[in-house]
Order: C-alpha cells, then structure tokens, then sequence
C-alpha cells in the first residue's frame, strides 16, 4: 500500500477545540521550544529593547482567539491552528 492510499484510509480530521485544550496547549508548547531552541543564538545578541518587542510581537491574548482547530491523524494531535480577526 503507498503512502498516499494509507491517507486515504486514514484520513487527517480536523477538530474544533477550545484554546485551552490540553492537545492544543501540548503542540503550542511543543513549538515554542523548536522555535526557542532554533532561534536561541539570534535572541541572545539582542538588545532588551528588541528582546522586549519580539516577545510582544509573539504575544497571543487568548481574549482575541475567534476558532482554535487541531488536526488529528487517528487520535494523535499533529497539527494546530488559532485564527483571530
């Protein structure tokens, strides 16, 4: 079987979640540390004013969340998604 006729067996769903549904928290924090880790050597020759900005710009206030989705492939969380306005 290829991989491509395994997807259709078993086809990614999406789900509507709240933002603070546990499989959505675990991916958030699974990605902040990736993308910490990946951009440790750039954030620390920043300055705190810079340091300060970006942290701000990567702010989510929950308050602003209109839909929180999670893709799941079986019941494993494999992908997320939070749009705001």
């Amino acid at each position: 079987m290829s991989s491509r006729d395994a997807a259709y067996r078993n086809p990614i769903r999406i789900e509507y979640v709240d933002w603070l549904d546990p499989r959505a928290v675990a991916l958030r924090e699974a990605m902040d540390a990736e993308t910490s880790a990946m951009y440790a050597a750039f954030a620390s020759g920043q300055s705190a004013e810079v340091t300060a900005a970006i942290a701000d710009a990567l702010t989510v206030d929950p308050a602003e969340i209109v839909t929180t989705i999670i893709a799941l492939d079986g019941e494993e969380a494999v992908g997320h998604s939070a749009l705001r306005p």
